[in-house]
């Protein structure tokens, strides 16, 4: 999947994107849908139809700014004269006040910030220049993301779904169509979210993220989507293990079996595909994760396949037997974190009495460190701080000191000051500061960012920290 939709252009279109978005009041004008090109079409009427997609994407542009003047006028008409901007500063003067604007201003919680009239003004400045349009120019892609970003910014995914529908995007775009479709589903849009994945499958992505969607969505429709979708440039066991578990969600078992299993004696079933086959049907799963692992992993990472054979056992509800797949995944692997974790789960005793000849015999950061996981997931916090030290203590790198700021902050952080002075390491001094920031060590957390900062000047959170700290303003 290309990284590009999640850049979305320019940082300042971004940031313009967030002041725009809070703002934005309903949609008052239905979607059109995007120009298709016609057949034997010249290059010059080809042309023009891209001059059409500019034109509209602009339209867009001019909707958002009319919608923001609704709600200023709102605003504005809400103001007493005592709140009204000064007129010098009002949209169409071309010129801001001259007034220094105080920042120094402590917000109470449920109160507005004084100064975010004046940055209304600056906002509408900016609107009327046409400085928006100038910036983006002819780059379609940019405005494309632009919009896209500043109604998903703005909080209203259904928006973001109305531009994608007027505006089918190509392959490079469908990662962004299934994020809109996870906002959608995650706020209870199931409509908008299957259009959105729907959208997302027809124009080429081929993630599993999107598949699994899918699959609790409208799994039959994807499964015929699917089918139809061209095959040029596609891994084609990727295509049909997809196709499989939409099928095997549609109900469409015996077909998907048959798939699974072709995929499987030629080696090439994804790891991704037998996490969801254990998942919708644990114990044909199971058959097949049994055969893999006698064939010698079938193209698979035999102790995965155990992982998935513990999960497919315990699905079913057999957790002794989950057990001994994970006792032979840990005799190949002592310190296999997921083997570790499933076995915590299953038998938290087990886990630890692991984990505690682990660290007699071969002790090391990772074995502290998941001892000390599992005894904290026993409520034994105590036992696991002392863990969490050997852990760090072992390698003052192994993240453990996160762990340990959050439990025990004010013991913590004495002894971690002089790892981070050692190792000259501005992180470990900057997450000390937090720690003492939340536990009301105001002093020492100003200190501590301070000197995170000595070491690192170009890092922008120890900046962006100190100077909320000197405005009276919360830091985190």
């Amino acid at each position: 999947m290309s990284a590009r939709p999640f850049v979305l252009g320019l940082a300042a279109g971004t940031a313009v994107a967030l002041v725009i978005g809070s703002l934005l009041s309903n949609p008052t004008t239905a979607p059109e849908p995007m120009r298709e090109p016609v057949a034997g079409e010249d290059a010059g009427a080809a042309g023009r139809g891209q001059d059409i997609d500019r034109v509209r994407m602009q339209r867009e542009i001019d909707r958002l700014r009319e919608e923001l003047e609704r709600a200023r006028a709102g605003i504005a008409s809400a103001r007493t004269p005592a709140e009204a901007v000064p007129a010098a500063a009002e949209p169409g003067t071309g010129t801001p006040t001259d007034a220094v604007v105080d920042r120094s201003v402590e917000v109470q919680p449920g109160e507005r910030d004084p100064r975010f009239e004046e940055l209304l003004v600056e906002l509408d400045r900016l609107l009327q220049s046409g400085a928006l349009k100038e910036m983006f120019g002819e780059n379609f892609d940019q405005l494309y993301g632009f919009l896209l970003n500043t109604w998903m910014e703005a909080g209203r995914p259904a928006e973001a779904l109305a531009l994608l529908r007027r505006f089918p995007p190509d392959s490079d775009w469908s990662g962004y169509a299934t994020y809109i479709a996870s906002e959608l589903r995650e706020r209870g849009d199931l409509a908008g979210a299957r259009e959105a994945s729907m959208i997302a499958l027809r124009s080429g992505a081929q993630d599993w993220d999107l598949i699994e969607q899918l699959a609790n969505l409208d799994p039959a429709e994807a499964a015929r989507t699917l089918a139809s979708l061209p095959t040029e440039g596609i891994d084609a066991a990727t295509r049909s293990a997809q196709q499989a578990i939409l099928q095997l969600a549609a109900g469409d078992r015996e077909a998907a079996l048959q798939s699974i299993d072709a995929l499987i004696r030629n080696g090439q079933m994804p790891e991704y595909a037998w996490q969801q086959l254990v998942q919708r049907d644990p114990a044909a799963a199971e058959a097949r994760l049994r055969t893999a692992i006698d064939a010698g992993g079938a193209g698979s990472d035999v102790d995965a396949l155990r992982l998935q054979l513990a999960e497919s056992m315990r699905s079913q509800g057999r957790g002794e037997d989950a057990v001994g797949a994970l006792t032979v995944a840990l005799t190949n692997n002592p310190l296999n974190p997921a083997a570790i974790d499933m076995l915590g789960q299953i038998d938290r005793g087990r886990a630890l009495r692991h984990l505690e000849a682990l660290t007699r015999s071969q002790p090391s950061a990772l074995a502290w460190g998941m001892y000390g996981d599992q005894l904290l997931a026993q409520n034994r916090q105590a036992e696991a701080v002392q863990a969490f030290w050997q852990a760090t203590d072992a390698d003052p790198h192994s993240g453990y000191t996160y762990r340990l700021l959050n439990l025990a902050p004010l013991e913590a952080a004495p002894r971690l000051v002089p790892i981070a002075e050692r190792t000259r390491d501005d992180e470990l001094y900057g997450d000390i500061a937090d720690a003492l920031w939340r536990a009301g060590q105001r002093g020492d957390a100003q200190r501590y960012w301070q000197r995170a900062h000595d070491i690192d000047q170009t890092d922008g959170e120890w900046i962006g920290k100190l100077a909320a700290v000197a405005e009276g303003r919360d830091p985190l």
